[in-house]
């Protein structure tokens, strides 16, 4: 199919022969000759489709990760028109490749298939990153309308990108016409909206806010819904969106809310109490009251503070709870669950099927002919180790790498596909000014005494294998050696060894040191990885073992067992109006 855009005039052709999406009002086809962006096709377009086009064109928002290889917004880029000014039959978005909806990571038995490694740290952090790009889209006055689980998709890494943006609610400034969002689900819809037309209605920020926050429960509440419950007393349950309309949250408590929370879901306790008192204002208080959901902003700062306030489970480090808690919840739900971890330790145990119910053992029954083992389970895909993106330092706005290392990462050769994926190496613990000190209180009782540069040489070189001192011991060790030799004119044996050890020990740490700063801009593509011969116990924290040993500067080995820590959210200030992401 050949069609003209609307800025310049210039033809493209579509791949009409197989669409790759397809919805009641629109189809999604791929353009030829450019994949990276998507052509979406309305099958009854209409004029007010090309002026609302023409509007979110000419304002688009400040997309947070536009200059960093990420579409956080899948705005419009350029109108599609049957011929040279023509009328507007669709238009061009950017192509969104390697994510998946949202449902896929908070539901629990689908999150253990797809990503199994996807864990609490990971879910604050992707509602952390939801948040900012709901800031961001109120900051220019725009209104999703239509907030649902699909029209989120969710990477690995934690990235987010919201489409069908073409649905949401736009507002022309210049021909004071505001083009409302017709559609919206009911599960997602507040309290003051359900049963409204929304073809009728002019729809606020504070309607977004009781959509966000049911996104946000989902998230972090393995999948239940806010409103989602068990009656106190006899009598029949009503629908989901009545629950909403009659406000019976049933986390608030009271004898006025006929619902007590699930027997399968999380305690309310295991959020931080922060985000407690925000869920509760949003559905409790904002119930009648809309303007007290909180926006966008203070959710970000509310999963920032829970997020910094997570510490690993001893058994298990994939489990990561609040320090408010005295013990680790997901180890109580894991037994709950009969077994069935929702944040496993190895792909293995990923992999374990729920624990059957006990019977009466059946007859065995003889192999089917030919047939000398049995049918291989089907196990969890690991995560690319292409996928991940190393952390971002402190107050960065970006979700992904500078353009040069994704350049880079592109031409590499794909690294072999296995879950262990960050290389975790501690700095020393003993500061240079410490290190200066100590060794400026040593110089005057042994500046007059060779031989005690002999046994200060020594010492620091055995001092230089202790953990957290290999460098500096080290380093030291060489000066004291070198001193020895310009007092007294002649070289011990003790001296030789010592220097030699010492010099030894500082070149290691130096090494270590600078591929800590390498794995953090680089995705490491050599490393050998090898697959144990058996697999490791359920409660095992590794299940893979690298072909190369590393040691860091305080002695201490590392494996790649570790998920890296996502991508930092986006700042506040870079959602300023008028303002451009860092």
């Amino acid at each position: 199919m050949k069609l003209y855009r609307g800025s310049g005039g210039s033809p493209i052709r579509l791949d009409t022969a197989s669409a790759l999406g397809a919805g009641g009002e629109a189809k999604i086809y791929s353009v030829s000759g450019d994949p990276s962006l998507v052509a979406k096709l309305y099958h009854a377009p209409t004029e007010v489709h090309a002026r609302k086009l023409a509007a979110m064109l000419s304002d688009p928002p400040t997309d947070p990760t536009a200059r960093r290889w990420h579409t956080s917004i899948a705005w419009p880029v350029d109108t599609l028109h049957s011929a040279p000014g023509g009328a507007c039959v669709g238009f061009l978005m950017p192509r969104v490749s390697g994510m998946k909806p949202v449902f896929e990571f908070y539901n629990p038995r689908a999150r253990r298939e797809q990503c199994p490694f996807f864990d609490t740290l990971y879910l604050h952090r992707a509602a952390r990153n939801l948040a900012a790009v709901v800031a961001a889209l109120h900051d220019r006055g725009y209104v999703i309308g239509d907030v649902n689980e699909s029209n989120l998709l969710v990477a690995e890494t934690a990235l987010v990108t919201l489409v069908d943006t073409d649905s949401f609610q736009v507002r022309d400034p210049k021909k004071r016409s505001v083009y409302r969002c017709p559609v919206g689900k009911p599960d997602f819809t507040p309290p003051e909206l359900q049963g409204v037309s929304f073809s009728k209605v002019n729809r606020g920020p504070e309607h977004d806010r009781f959509g966000l926050a049911v996104l946000l429960f989902h998230l972090l509440m393995e999948g239940t819904h806010p409103f989602d419950g068990k009656r106190r007393s006899a009598g029949e349950s009503t629908l989901r969106h009545e629950r909403i309309r009659a406000g019976h949250f049933p986390y608030k408590g009271g004898r006025r809310i006929p619902y007590e929370p699930s027997p399968s879901a999380p305690p309310l306790e295991v959020l931080h109490p922060e985000l407690r008192e925000l869920f509760l204002r949003c559905f409790a208080k904002g119930h009648r009251n809309p303007n007290a959901r909180p926006d966008a902003r203070e959710w970000q700062d509310a999963l920032a503070e829970a997020e910094a306030a997570l510490v690993p489970c001893n058994a298990n480090p994939h489990h990561q709870y609040g320090r408010h808690l005295r013990s680790c919840p997901w180890c109580a739900r894991t037994l709950l669950l009969g077994g069935r971890d929702p944040f496993p330790a190895t792909l293995a145990a990923a992999s374990v099927p729920p624990p059957a119910k006990k019977s009466a053992p059946a007859p065995a029954s003889p192999a089917p002919a030919g047939t000398n083992s049995p049918k291989p389970t089907k196990t969890a895909r690991p995560v690319s180790v292409n996928a991940v993106i190393a952390p971002i330092p402190s107050g960065a706005a970006a979700f992904a790498p500078p353009s040069f290392f994704s350049a880079l990462r592109a031409k590499l050769p794909r690294p072999p596909a296995f879950p262990l994926k960050r290389l975790e190496l501690k700095m020393p613990s003993v500061s240079p000014p410490t290190w200066a000190g100590v060794m400026a209180l040593l110089r005057t009782p042994i500046h007059s005494s060779p031989t005690a540069w002999t046994g200060m040489t020594v010492l620091f070189a055995l001092l230089a294998g202790v953990p957290g001192l290999g460098l500096w011991a080290g380093l030291s060790a060489v000066g004291c050696g070198a001193m020895e030799d310009r007092r007294t004119n002649w070289v011990t044996v003790g001296s030789v060894l010592g220097v030699g050890w010492g010099a030894g020990m500082a070149v290691k740490a130096l090494f270590t040191k600078a591929l800590l700063l390498l794995s953090l801009i680089l995705p490491l593509p050599a490393l050998k990885v090898e697959n144990p011969p058996s697999p490791p116990p359920a409660n095992s924290t590794g299940s893979m073992k690298p072909g190369v040993t590393l040691y860091s500067s305080m002695g201490t080995k590392r494996v790649w067992r570790v998920p890296p820590a996502p991508h930092r959210p986006i700042t506040p200030s870079a959602f300023r109006p008028g303002s451009s992401p860092p």
